[in-house]
Order: structure tokens, then sequence, then C-alpha cells
């Protein structure tokens, strides 16, 4: 097991103390694939003193192993995300995100929050969400993170995808600025 959960078996082993292996024969010793989520983190946070980040992070390793959770799979669905870095300032960016003409590429998309010039958040027909996170990079460019969450299976991920580098296209092409 080179992988899981998208961290490598040095770097596990490197912040827990145990690789991926070692991690998965503790937990099945632990009959941990009879417990819940919650339950497995609260027994790596208390038996073997993992701050909460890698309970988090080793439970979700071992889920994937186990069959238990696929990759991309959260407690409330599946998640994608795309990225990107505009030479744009954040403030622009954002204006371009907020003046919602970007839409016409998500028909039922509304824009539930927003927080000038971080972050904007869209609610979608669907009932899943989608976080815009931006932030300031050095010379005056944006990295744009778009994390679209609750999707109700592995087969919305792609189109999810596809979709969201679509409008940031739109968006950094001036299609979406007012």
């Amino acid at each position: 097991m080179e992988k899981l959960a998208g961290v490598s078996k040095d770097t596990v082993r490197r912040r827990t103390g145990r690789d991926w292996q070692e991690w998965i024969t503790a937990l099945d010793a632990a009959s941990a694939h009879t417990r819940t989520h919650a339950e497995i983190a609260r027994l790596l946070e208390g038996a073997y003193g993992l701050e909460s980040w890698w309970a988090q992070t080793v439970t979700v390793g071992y889920e994937q192993a186990k069959g238990l959770r696929t990759v991309n799979q959260k407690a409330d669905g599946f998640a994608t995300s795309v990225s990107r870095t505009s030479e744009l300032p954040a403030v622009e960016v954002y204006a371009r995100w907020v003046a919602r003409k970007w839409q016409n590429l998500a028909p039922g998309a509304t824009i539930s929050t927003k927080t000038a010039p971080k972050s904007v958040r869209i609610r979608m027909r669907d009932g899943s969400r989608v976080a815009v996170c931006l932030s300031s990079r050095p010379n005056g460019k944006t990295a744009i993170q778009v994390q679209h969450e609750k999707l109700s299976s592995a087969e919305e991920l792609e189109p999810s995808r596809r979709l969201w580098r679509a409008v940031i296209d739109a968006v950094l092409a001036g299609d979406a600025a007012e």
C-alpha cells in the first residue's frame, strides 16, 4: 500500500509512527471494520494518541483499504475539486465570480454566501454545494480552488470537474465580468 487517503506510506509513517500496512493490521486487530468512521477516529485519538487530523486521515485510509469508502467519498456523498492560478488579482477574480454571468454554465446554481475577496459559496439545484476559495499569491496572482461537495455518486465526479474547469475558464476569460 503505497498511498491511501491521498497520503504516501512514508508520510503517514513519519507523521504517525506507522505506515499504512501497520495501521491496517492494528485496526483489523481492533475490529475497526465493524465500527463507524467516528468510532475509528476516536479509537485512533484515544488508544493511539493521534491528533484529530491524522486520526481522520488514517480512518479514511483504512476505510479505503477495506472497501468501506472509495476515493473522493465523504460521509455525506462524494467531493471533487479543481484549481487554477490566475494572473489577475483576487479582488478582480472575486468580482467576476459574484457578477454571476457564469451561471448560464450551471443552471440552477445560486450564490448562498460570499466574503470579498476570498470566497463564494454556491448551492446547486441538486442539493450539492460548491465552495470557491481565492488566495492572493505573489506578483498579484490568485490561486482559485473550487470544491464541489455532496455529489450523490462517483459518476458525477468527472462531469463536475469539467463543469468547474469551464466556469473557471469563463470567469478568467472575462465572460463573467460586468
